[in-house]
């Protein structure tokens, strides 16, 4: 008989243990926290616990908050090194964290403590704290072999700092649309329309950062050299003439003048003038346009004609030749030379 009562009463001290041990709850508000690096994040909760265990009036002694276990039970955020000084605990289960860091994204569990040597308990499943990073000022890096050369090939790479990770566009200064939206932009053969300012921006939901300018500065040989005189027209003996050579380059190309058959008329200058200009002037005259990547020449032909004066005059001697039709108005002297 006494066997039996024993047992009945362990069954009902073992009901009151489960009936408790139903009622201890830990809920979490809210359950996901999205935070930027360097914010003051707060952990909210509510607990539940039985009024009693084994008829013991049950009190909330202590609590704490956890990310990590070690054998001998959870590490407290207050003595986690990982958390040294940014952390306090304040009413009603609350933790706050400061300066968050993006390795402090985890799961993070409240833990409370009663006076009962069993009443301790963890909430689960947790609150997951997700710490995010703005994208940091973009660097642009470029990788070519020293100058850049027309028809070479160069890459542009950016890079930023970001949680989560960036997307990237690349963009011409001046130019709205987007030429790339890689981290990369790669040029395989470039052309002298390339140079210019390029920057980049880094983007992801928190915000959208753009680089500093970085200019690609593409090297060409000097194009077909364009020539030109000055007065335009017919060009009249004794008017002061200029002959000017233009060519596109980069570096900016030196000019050479010179004239077909006349190795003295030579000119290392973009532009000469000749004055009082006679017949003797006209002829073929090329242009040189040089720079260190190369060369390129081109001609100019002119012809000198007389001046007004003298056709005046040639035509008043052309006028006066006699009418051959009219014996009369012939006359001869004869040449005596002395």
């Amino acid at each position: 008989m006494s066997i039996q009562m024993s047992k009945e009463k362990d069954r009902l001290l073992l009901n009151k243990r489960v009936q408790g041990e139903n009622q201890w709850s830990v809920t979490y508000s809210p359950a996901h926290i999205c935070a930027i690096k360097g914010m003051t994040v707060e952990l909210h909760c509510n607990y539940t616990h039985p009024p009693k265990i084994d008829d013991a009036v049950i009190e909330v002694k202590n609590f704490l908050w956890f990310t990590k276990l070690r054998t001998n039970g959870p590490v407290d955020l207050k003595s986690d090194q990982d958390y040294r000084g940014r952390v306090e605990y304040k009413n009603n289960c609350t933790a706050e964290i400061r300066d968050v860091r993006e390795i402090d994204s985890a799961i993070y569990k409240m833990r409370f403590i009663t006076n009962h040597r069993h009443g301790k308990y963890t909430g689960l499943p947790g609150v997951h704290l997700i710490v995010s990073d703005m994208p940091k000022l973009p660097k642009v890096s470029l990788a070519s072999s020293g100058e850049i050369v027309e028809g070479s090939s160069i890459t542009l790479t950016c890079t930023s700092d970001a949680n989560p990770a960036a997307t990237y566009t690349w963009y011409k200064k001046n130019i709205p649309s987007p030429l790339s939206k890689d981290s990369q932009l790669v040029f395989r053969s470039t052309q002298s329309s390339d140079s210019g300012e390029y920057y980049c921006t880094a983007e992801n939901v928190l915000k959208i950062t753009t680089s500093k300018v970085i200019f690609i500065d593409v090297k060409y040989a000097p194009r077909l050299p364009l020539v030109s005189l000055t007065p335009s027209g017919e060009i009249v003996e004794g008017i002061s003439l200029t002959l000017t050579c233009s060519s596109d380059a980069n570096p900016a190309a030196n000019y050479s003048w010179f004239k077909e058959n006349d190795e003295s008329a030579q000119y290392s200058r973009q532009n000469f003038t000749i004055p009082n200009i006679g017949p003797h002037h006209g002829g073929l005259y090329y242009c040189e346009a040089h720079n260190r990547r190369g060369s390129h020449k081109s001609a100019i032909h002119f012809t000198v004609v007389a001046s007004k004066s003298d056709k005046a005059s040639c035509s008043h001697i052309i006028s006066e030749v006699p009418d051959c039709q009219n014996p009369a108005q012939f006359s001869y002297t004869p040449f005596s030379g002395d």
